[in-house]
């Protein structure tokens, strides 16, 4: 599995009246047979952390475990905008 790229925005907005404070990952994984494409958002404002993937054509939610590896590469790759390791404790159970 080799990382592709990684692309963060910080997004900070209101949505039918709810609030929020995000860090957002892009990050697209290549490996020997496809590209992958990951989206993960830590939102510091509802203190909740959530993402998707396309994979072969399909979108799909990320189970907690796949977000944590995921966010685990992001720090790895010194991408992180802001530090969520409590949030994601908080997923990890």
């Amino acid at each position: 599995m080799k990382i592709k790229s990684i692309e963060t925005e910080i997004i900070k907005c209101t949505v039918q009246g709810k609030q929020y404070d995000c860090d957002r990952y892009n990050i697209d994984i290549k490996t020997p047979l496809s590209t992958k494409e990951y989206s993960v958002s830590v939102d510091f404002h509802n203190k909740e952390i959530w993402g998707d993937t396309v994979q072969y054509g399909s979108l799909y939610t990320l189970e907690n475990e796949e977000i944590k590896e995921i966010l685990t590469l992001v720090e790895k790759e010194g991408k992180t905008l802001r530090p969520f390791k409590e949030l994601l404790q908080k997923i990890a159970g």
